[in-house]
């Protein structure tokens, strides 16, 4: 950014009772504002003027209301370190702003506002900065009180960045193919015709930002029919994007979601969410390892969700190919633990997988893609443990968990996932003995999943272990931050 002017306790579009919601006396609130350049104050999202917020000024923070609103748009870096904010709107963090959210700070959705239902999303081209502590992490929750809460009441979180994906529209409205200069980019789901939530580029080292510690809680709103947003979407964000210690609970749509890109994620939570936990598609190809994927009785469909492309694009480069290690699904009879359709590669190793009425079900539909050629080489599933899963996914269009299409040209996932050669078990029970809703405990007893893959590099190496909590763990990298709310 060309001038950086230092300012402080300033909340870009956010003027509450004419405070400029710099919160916190031991830290205060300190913004550099590279859209002030007047001399006489930094600009807010309306185009007016922040008092206090001249250059090299050193302006006395004002106390912090009960909840600080948020208004508008978020169009200069920005730091929020009151206790609450109450977003009042979907805001976008966008002109290339960063919002700083420090540890403990809790972001909620006005719940009378609808259409659409008050979310954050960070624009292409700027980044979220939000990291919390295990003692103060930073809470994205419903505004309702202990009781009255559910999911779908606050839109979620979306990082929107500028690395490659495999579908989506030519930037430079050219023929296909979209030769360069061109590159494909994308409007996020349920936002069409806003240029503020576009995501997609060349750059797959970019940064959408940093989260770590950080509750998503009651997410997952529509924005339009059918279309609702995620806890958290990931979306053609880069490698440079850094998401550790995080947890999405009770939301209406998927817990993540990675459209695209190259961003990777670690010691990630997903409860109770009413449809996928973990969804990937548009050709992703990060890096996950310590994952908690739990299911509750009555809601969701899959643990994982994954695609490369829809509609037949299951060839589209770049293809989905992330890798996945130190997993643990706990599923319920009416749900399956993973479907892995339209292209996907993946290499996956070291899961637990418990208690889903399906195991894996693999529906591909392109005949010029079938995954008896991607097997084991590009997609494939080892060195992971079964248990208490009712079966396998029937061969059949009568299956009602495949109502859209049940189409793998032959590949049997039964023979697969048994052969010798993967080093899964089916016999042997983790021992996860108190994995109820509201208090679970993750953490297995059986030694014998012990000495798995030794993940390569990129990865914790130390972790050759099946599921995500080493067996007779003495702590959890859960503990302390986590929570497990029904309403």
């Amino acid at each position: 950014m060309a001038k950086k002017l230092l300012a402080k306790y300033f909340v870009a579009g956010a003027l509450v009772a004419g405070l400029a919601a710099g919160c916190d006396d031991d830290e205060p609130e300190v913004v550099t504002d590279a859209a002030a350049t007047d001399g006489g104050g930094g600009s807010n999202a309306d185009g007016g003027v922040v008092p206090g917020t001249d250059s090299g000024s050193d302006v006395a923070s004002p106390a912090c209301p009960a909840e600080t609103a948020v208004t508008g748009d978020i169009t200069a870096n920005t730091t929020w370190a009151c206790p609450s904010y109450s977003l009042k709107k979907l805001i976008y963090v966008t002109n290339g702003a960063t919002l700083t959210i420090k540890e403990g700070v809790k972001i909620t959705a006005d719940t009378t506002v609808s259409n659409p239902v008050p979310g954050l999303i960070v624009s292409r081209g700027s980044k979220l900065m939000a990291k919390g502590t295990a003692a103060k992490p930073i809470l994205f929750t419903s505004e309702n009180p202990v009781g009255a809460r559910a999911a779908g009441n606050i839109a979620g979180l979306a990082l929107l960045g500028s690395a490659t994906i495999n579908q989506g529209t030519c930037s430079t409205g050219g023929a296909a193919g979209c030769a360069a200069p061109g590159f494909l980019q994308n409007n996020f789901e349920g936002i069409n015709g806003e240029p503020r939530a576009i995501y997609g580029g060349t750059d797959d080292a970019s940064s959408c930002g940093e989260l770590e510690y950080v509750r998503i809680e009651f997410a997952g709103a529509e924005l339009q029919p059918g279309k609702e947003l995620n806890g958290l979407s990931v979306a053609g964000c880069g490698s440079g994007t850094k998401l550790s210690y995080i947890q999405v609970h009770r939301g209406k749509d998927d817990g993540v979601e990675f459209f695209g890109g190259t961003a990777s994620i670690d010691h990630v939570v997903i409860t109770g969410e009413e449809d996928d936990a973990l969804d990937w598609d548009l050709g992703w190809r990060g890096r996950a390892q310590f994952v908690v994927i739990q299911k509750w009785v009555g809601f969701g469909d899959n643990g994982f969700e994954s695609n490369n492309a829809t509609d037949f694009g299951e060839t589209l480069a770049p293809r989905s190919a992330p890798q996945l290690y130190n997993v643990t699904l706990v599923g319920t009879p009416t749900t399956r633990a993973m479907l892995l359709r339209q292209g996907t590669r993946g290499i996956m190793k070291n899961f637990i997988v418990q208690g889903f009425g399906k195991n894996v079900d693999v529906q591909w539909k392109d005949a010029a893609n079938v995954p008896t050629t991607e097997w084991p080489a590009q997609l494939s599933v080892e060195n992971s443990v079964f248990f208490g899963n009712v079966d396998w996914a029937p061969e059949t269009s009568a299956d009602a968990m495949a109502a859209d299409y049940n189409d793998d040209f032959g590949f049997d996932e039964k023979a697969a996932f048994s052969d010798a050669a993967r080093k899964n078990q089916f016999a042997v029970d983790p021992q996860l003995t108190a994995v109820v809703e509201t208090a679970p405990n993750f953490t297995p007893k059986n030694p014998a999943l012990a000495n798995q893959a030794v993940p390569p590099a990129g990865f914790d190496a130390t972790a050759n272990y099946a599921g995500a909590i080493a067996p007779n763990a003495a702590t959890s990298w859960l503990d302390g931050w986590t929570a497990f709310p029904k309403n």
